[in-house]
């Protein structure tokens, strides 16, 4: 037995249960515009609090962004979390704006998920 191994199960568990939105997968790809700069990327997951995007692009914690996301309108956004490969985006929505904005995602998510997987 692994203890390693299942020591990091655990850490693993005890994040997803800090959790405090459930993640979407959302597939397709998306441009950050952060001041004149464009950063290609993929969106990892989507959340209510926020969108996680991999990139090879470095940005920093506090920078504004607009999200770009395939199939969506653009969204606004702070860089709240950067991690290796990618960053996280809190969501600067008003409530109506927010919900447009999660409708279009499960449209999205039905499209090429139709089982709900």
């Amino acid at each position: 037995m692994d203890r390693g191994s299942d020591r990091q199960k655990m850490k693993t568990a005890k994040r997803r249960e800090r959790r405090r939105q459930p993640r979407l997968s959302l597939p397709g790809s998306t441009r950050a515009r952060v001041e004149r700069d464009v950063v290609e990327g993929v969106v990892q997951d989507v959340s209510t609090g926020g969108i996680a995007v991999r990139t090879n692009s470095v940005l920093e914690m506090g920078q504004e962004v607009n999200l770009e996301i395939e199939g969506i309108s653009t969204v606004a956004g702070r860089v709240v979390r950067v991690f290796d490969g990618g960053f996280v985006v809190s969501l600067d929505m008003e409530a109506e704006a927010r919900d447009r904005f999660f409708e279009d995602v499960d449209r999205i998510r039905r499209e090429f998920c139709p089982d709900g997987e």
